[in-house]
């Protein structure tokens, strides 16, 4: 609760049914923070991400996780057609997610064989198509060499370069955030500083001599 930046990696994440339930906690606001009379100060609501959000994300981000990509890389008034928006909630780094939409449905071929495909499509409240056949694309594309396992896996500890490329992004979302919130410390400390009354003019000094 009390860090500025969070990493969300929803590589290899081909979903399932808790998007409503990692959006309320990922989408909630931090409004602000609580400052006691001694100790640090505290985020507030206590349980809300951190207000600078990084979504990684690869080809394999699919259904539910591509639900929560995209919610997260659009503000809620700008969920229309998929189009990524001036100002997202979060930035997306990886590359272009699956494209389907959620709820699998299987279908038996001639032959007996099974092919599994996506059942609905995302209309979003603004009036628009997302997802299908467009998928999330990232704010910053990252591609992961093909000799490297993905997430560090079998000794490639270190070597993630989509998830280095995250961290240095939330790092400087981070920074930039805090330069803002420094620069406006110091324009509230000479609004609240008493207002310096010029000196009197020289006549004046002669009027009272």
């Amino acid at each position: 609760a009390g860090r500025n930046g969070l990493v969300v990696d929803l590589r290899g994440n081909v979903g399932g049914a808790v998007s409503d339930l990692a959006l309320q906690r990922l989408a909630a606001p931090r409004l602000g923070c609580g400052l006691p009379p001694r100790g640090a100060a505290e985020p507030w609501p206590a349980h809300a991400a951190p207000t600078q959000l990084v979504v990684l994300v690869d080809e394999t981000t699919a259904s539910d996780a591509e639900l929560v990509a995209h919610a997260l890389a659009a503000p809620p008034d700008a969920l229309a057609a998929g189009a990524a928006p001036a100002v997202p909630r979060a930035q997306v780094v990886g590359v272009r997610t699956w494209g389907g939409a959620f709820a699998m449905d299987v279908t038996e071929l001639a032959d007996g064989t099974t092919i599994s495909h996506p059942a609905d499509r995302l209309h979003t409240a603004a009036g628009g198509w997302a997802i299908e056949n467009k998928g999330v694309q990232p704010h910053l594309e990252v591609e992961a060499p093909p000799h490297l396992p993905v997430g560090g896996r079998a000794g490639a500890v270190g070597w993630d370069v989509q998830l280095n490329a995250a961290a240095r992004v939330a790092v400087e979302m981070v920074a930039r955030a805090s330069e803002v919130s420094a620069a406006w410390a110091v324009s509230e400390a000479r609004r609240d500083a008493p207002i310096e009354r010029p000196a009197p003019h020289w006549s004046m000094e002669e009027s009272r001599g």
